[in-house]
């Protein structure tokens, strides 16, 4: 992956952000974006830890770790949105 998805990847998942799951149907606030050299993910060169939380961004679950992109559409709803 090249320097500028990643960099379109952190600004998606920057630290406090609350996104809502519509496949899960819950809400992640987002706890921290890690780059290369952080993380459990073997696969991909970033990854995202994530904590379930309620609407207004109050985690309610534990911390965990993934690296499972948005959806291209997601992407373009957030640039709407900023």
């Amino acid at each position: 992956m090249n320097d500028k998805y990643i960099s379109l990847l952190s600004n998606y998942f920057h630290v406090g952000r609350v996104i809502y799951s519509s496949y899960w149907m819950k809400y992640d606030k987002v706890l921290a974006f890690n780059v290369p050299g952080i993380g459990q993910c073997d696969y991909s060169n970033w990854s995202v830890t994530v904590a379930t939380c309620d609407k207004e961004g109050n985690v309610i679950g534990e911390a965990r770790e993934h690296c499972t992109a948005p959806m291209p559409e997601e992407i373009k709803k957030y640039r709407a949105l900023k």
